[in-house]
């Protein structure tokens, strides 16, 4: 059988929402960083237009377009 290499996660919306709560989830958020900082998160944008449709307002949608935009 042949091996299997990860090269990257993708994120869905679900943990995107959890994560990016101020309280809460401590563990996901943990594990969100884990694949941060080692740089194979990935996201698409479908999951970005979701995330975006949420903003509660300008500024939080100001906000959230320029941390997709990172990276």
């Amino acid at each position: 059988m042949k091996e299997t290499q990860i090269s990257g996660i993708l994120i869905d919306t679900s943990v995107w929402v959890r994560y990016l709560r101020p309280q809460g989830y401590e563990k996901l958020k943990a594990e969100v960083e884990k694949v941060l900082a080692a740089g194979v998160a990935f996201t698409c944008w479908v999951v970005k237009a979701e995330l975006l449709v949420g903003a509660k307002d300008e500024k939080a949608f100001e906000q959230l377009l320029s941390g997709l935009h990172q990276g």
